[in-house]
């Protein structure tokens, strides 16, 4: 039973932290589209196209072509925006056809595209050209999104409803940091600077720490024998803390500017190692170097 209770203290400590981890990311997610990576491919099937996603993709000679394949009626939304940066185009058009090959809108805004930025991500774009029809009958439509030369970055905007689920947030951990160095080539910390990565930089970090806490409270608990000289005393001095602390600072850049969580993690790790005077490794070769 006490092996039970001083496992169990900890972790509740960590399950504590990701309820608000997920009740910090969750509301910051509310507003934004599910993130989807498509890249250069020329069909892409769209599913609960009433949900809120964006379709991250690239013309590359020919056009993008979307589909949707609804069973029911449905409120059927298309909007298309392209990311600001140096090359930017903005004469795509947006084309929608309906079930029975009727066009039901082609656009492309002849004026210049206003600009307005997300939060969500920190990236600004070009607003575009929108389509909405509630209710729409059910049927087989086809967005298709092109431009006169089919080349250049666009994003897809399609649903209204906001849907973002614990498995959403995620999925948008994982397509987020891709979309920054694939598609907006741009490094971690642009995405660290968002209301929605800052405080996931944060909270990795704080869970690397608690990670040594809470290995270093099991070895405090627990005698190991002569053949296993773990320790959890203080065992190194002020220069060895300095040295992790640049340790912990390089491994927390390379973490950010790479978006490598792992690495975020182990800059926490190391930032407790250097606050707390305890070192994992000394204390598994039994090295010490603190003078007390």
């Amino acid at each position: 039973m006490q092996v039970r209770f001083i496992i169990i203290m900890p972790m509740s400590k960590l399950y504590l932290l990701s309820l608000l981890a997920f009740a910090w990311l969750l509301p910051l997610a509310t507003d934004a589209h599910q993130p989807q990576y498509v890249a250069e491919r020329t069909v892409v099937a769209v599913e609960e196209p009433e949900v809120s996603k964006a379709y991250y993709g690239s013309l590359n000679g020919q056009p993008a072509t979307y589909t949707i394949d609804a069973d029911e009626p449905f409120d059927l939304y298309a909007g298309l925006i392209v990311p600001v940066g140096a090359g930017a185009e903005t004469d795509f058009v947006l084309e929608i056809v309906a079930p029975n090959d009727e066009t039901l809108f082609s656009e492309s805004r002849a004026e210049p595209w206003p600009v307005f930025h997300e939060e969500f991500a920190n990236d600004n774009y070009y607003d575009g050209p929108e389509f909405w029809l509630p209710n729409a009958p059910a049927g087989l439509y086809v967005i298709r999104i092109s431009s006169p030369d089919n080349r250049g970055q666009y994003v897809l905007a399609v649903g209204k409803k906001e849907v973002f689920a614990p498995a959403d947030v995620v999925s948008a951990l994982r397509v987020i940091p891709q979309l920054k160095s694939d598609f907006f080539n741009k490094s971690g910390f642009s995405f660290a600077a968002s209301v929605f990565g800052a405080p996931l930089v944060v909270l990795t970090v704080i869970f690397g720490a608690l990670i040594g806490f809470v290995y270093r409270r099991i070895l405090k608990r627990f005698k190991r024998s002569a053949r296993q000289p773990h320790t959890a005393h203080r065992n190194i001095g002020n220069a060895d803390r300095i040295l992790r602390l640049a340790l912990g600072l390089v491994l927390l850049v390379a973490g950010i500017y790479f978006w490598r969580l792992g690495l975020m993690a182990a800059a926490g790790f190391v930032f407790y190692e250097a606050a707390s005077r305890w070192c994992v490794l000394y204390s598994a070769i039994g090295r010490n170097t603190c003078p007390l």
